[in-house]
């Protein structure tokens, strides 16, 4: 069981540093192996709290652009009709 462990943490750097320590036994690997858990929890933790911050504010600056897009689309329907209006009255005369 441990020698598949230690053949599977070989994917980690940081992980094969622990499992090359011979002199520690299995206590003392399986303790650092916590603490380097309890680390990348953290940061998963925090990398998601960011995520959620990030996209948020995406979410705002996207209701802002098209906000912006639909006013600018109004005005340019407004000119658009103002120009056949006027060119109607000219028409007329």
């Amino acid at each position: 069981m441990l020698l598949t462990l230690l053949i599977n943490i070989n994917t980690f750097p940081i992980l094969q540093i622990l499992a090359l320590n011979e002199s520690d036994d299995y206590n003392d690997i399986v303790d650092e192996c916590t603490v380097v858990m309890a680390d990348l929890r953290r940061h998963s933790r925090y990398l998601k709290l960011k995520l959620k911050s990030v996209r948020d504010d995406l979410i705002l600056q996207r209701q802002s652009a098209d906000t912006d897009h639909l006013e600018l689309q109004n005005l340019l329907y407004e000119a658009i009709h103002l120009n056949k209006q006027v060119a109607a009255v000219k028409d007329y005369k």
